[in-house]
């Protein structure tokens, strides 16, 4: 993403990665191989959570001050 106000932040959020889940699947793979959605898809997916995540965290702070 770009103009973050928070890199920092947004850095700790796309390196976190999800635990591996059933029979060791990382957490795209048990998604894809569950619902047979394309795994493109589901790493978009991923990565729009990731972006929410992000921005709610902005509306906490804010909120805060």
């Amino acid at each position: 993403m770009s103009n973050l106000s928070n890199p920092e932040l947004w850095a700790r959020i796309e390196s976190h990665r999800f635990p591996t889940i059933k029979n060791n699947k990382h957490f795209v793979d048990y998604i894809a191989a569950e619902t047979e959605i394309p795994y493109k898809d589901i790493e978009s997916v991923v990565h729009e959570y990731r972006r929410y995540v992000y921005l709610g965290s902005g509306l906490i702070e804010f909120q805060s001050q």
